[in-house]
Formats: structure tokens, sequence, C-alpha cells
């Protein structure tokens, strides 16, 4: 009883939309926190392994440059002429001072790549087949796991930019039909000189006709037309790129660019935000694919309405010449 109610609820309240969010939402952290147990050892030791090496070559460099000015001719320097242990000591120190001004040695640590943002984020290159190119695995595990992760997740995605597509052509649908389509058809009124019916045939049986044919048009005028999933799709990328300029300093243009580059999945990479601000902007590009399916849905309608048009007006053409054919039979 309680499960059938949950169930009940569950369709009610469609909830399926949330659930296949949430779904996404773990399937993130699971491949984040995979590719980070398989990446981040592999970064910490190379990391380490290039800062031993840099700190090698600093000291033999240092060193050489002692023992050359140590038997340089500047014998007028005691700190050269006489090296000693303190002359040593303060010559390293000098050394070290130079290159503290000039910025040489040993840079600071960047920040790990292979962090929990950075995996949320190789995830969302992975299963939006985005991949921009600034990250990638490096080690065999990885590099397997990103397959098998892929191949799962690619599918999900599928599915979920279809149940958000057909979510937003509903809304929008609902949209036109109850408020934006009236709207519409007064701005047209505006701008039109006249509106003229056309009456097709006298008979009763052309009468048919013609009302099949009138239903074909008002189902197409009741469609959602596909410049207001454009209009749409186009807001949407001119109110992200808005909010990138705010967060990465870009130019709008920039930003633009950038979303358009991802919502088409191409990902060259040329332009990256850093991670914890791209992985809202995954939430964001999702969303724009899905009006990118909602358009896609539209078109599929806008076709399937053609078509049926072109099937009803060969409908109507052949009854037409039945009916003419019948009436001159009655006349003879």
């Amino acid at each position: 009883m309680f499960w059938n109610i949950i169930v009940l609820k569950y369709d009610e309240w469609r909830l399926h939309h949330l659930f296949l969010l949430i779904i996404l939402l773990l399937y993130s952290v699971i491949g984040a926190v995979s590719f980070i147990a398989f990446e981040q050892p592999n970064e910490l030791a190379k990391r380490a392994h290039a800062k031993a090496y840099s700190l090698r070559r600093s000291e033999f460099a240092k060193l050489r440059l002692f023992r050359e000015l140590k038997y340089a001719q500047a014998y007028h320097r005691k700190i050269i002429a006489k090296p000693s242990a303190r002359s040593f000591k303060e010559l390293r120190s000098m050394i070290v001072r130079y290159d503290r001004r000039m910025r040489f040695g040993i840079e600071k640590d960047a920040p790990l790549k292979w962090t929990l943002w950075g995996g949320l984020y190789y995830s969302g290159t992975v299963y939006t087949t985005i991949g921009y190119g600034d990250m990638a695995t490096e080690t065999v595990g990885g590099r397997v796991f990103t397959m098998f992760y892929a191949a799962a997740g690619i599918p999900l995605v599928i599915t979920i930019l279809n149940d958000w597509g057909s979510l937003l052509f509903c809304i929008m649908q609902n949209l036109w039909i109850n408020n934006l389509r009236h709207i519409a058809n007064k701005v047209k009124s505006v701008f039109m000189f006249s509106n003229r019916k056309e009456t097709i045939f006298q008979t009763n049986k052309d009468d048919i006709v013609s009302v099949e044919w009138d239903s074909i048009e008002s189902e197409a005028a009741e469609s959602l037309p596909l410049t207001a999933a454009l209009l749409m799709l186009i807001f949407w990328v001119v109110l992200c790129a808005s909010i990138f300029c705010i967060f990465e300093e870009w130019s709008l243009f920039e930003s633009i660019y950038f979303f358009f580059v991802s919502l088409t999945t191409i990902g060259f990479g040329d332009l990256t935000p850093n991670h914890q601000v791209a992985v809202g902007n995954f939430v964001l590009i999702l969303l724009g694919l899905s009006v990118v399916s909602m358009s896609i849905n539209i078109i599929q309608l806008q076709v399937e309405l053609m078509f049926e048009r072109i099937v009803k007006s060969i409908d109507r053409d052949f009854k037409t010449k039945i009916i003419g054919s019948l009436s001159i039979s009655k006349v003879r």
C-alpha cells in the first residue's frame, strides 16, 4: 500500500525528471572520486620528482658558479680571493637573494588538477563528449576507467537530454497555446493590412475536405514554432555568457564563443574556465543542450505536419477530381 502511494506520487509529481538529475550527480561524484584515486598519486609523484630535480639542478648550478668565481681573476675581492666557510655561506645567501629578486629557482606549487572539482570537471567533459583537452588521464587504470565511464555515461546523458527536452517542449507548448500565441497573433495583425480567408469548394463534400484541411492548419497554428525555440536558445546562450563575463572576466564575445563551442560539443580548449566555475557551467550546458533537444523535437513535429499537409493536399486534389467527374456525369 505504501509502495503504491509512492509510485502514484512519483508519477503525479513527475519526479522522474528529478530522479534522473540525482542519478547524474551521483554518477559525476563516483567518476570524480574514481579519477582522483587513479590520477592524483601519479600527479603527486610527478610533482615531487620535478621538485627534486629542480633542487638538484639549482644546487649544482650554484656550486659551479661559486667554483668559477673562486678561480676568477677578481683577486681584489677578499670574499673571492680567500674563500672560507663563512664567505662560502655568504656567497650562497647572495645567490639565493639574487634568485629571489629575479624570480628564479623553484616556482610555487601550482594547485593540483586532480581534486574533487577537477574530477567533476573531467567527468563532465567525458559524458558530455565535449572534451576540452586541458585535462586527460595518464595512468593505464585512469584511461581504462575513462572508456568504461564514457560508455555508460554518454547514453545516460542522452537519455537525460531527451527527457529534459521533452519536458521543455511540453512547457513551451503550453505557454505558446495559452499565452504567447495570442500575443504573437496580435503583433502579427498589426503588421498585416488585411486577413483573407480562402473558401474552397461549394458542395457539402467540398466542405468536408476544407474542414480536414483546416484541422491541419489549426494543428500547425497550435504547434510551437521553431523560431521560438531558436530565440530561447539565443537568449540562454547570451544569459550564460553574461554570467561567465562576471566569474571569468571574459569579454562577451569570448563567453558567447565558449558557449557555442560547448553546446556544439566541439570543445577546442582554447578557452577553459577554472574547475569550480566549470562544474556549474556543465549544468548550464546541459540545459542548453536540452533546448537543442527541444528544437529537434519541434523540427520533427514541423516535418510531420509538412508531410501531413502533402498527403492531405494530394487527397484533396483526388477528391476534387472525383467530385468534378461526378458533377459532369450528372449534367450529361
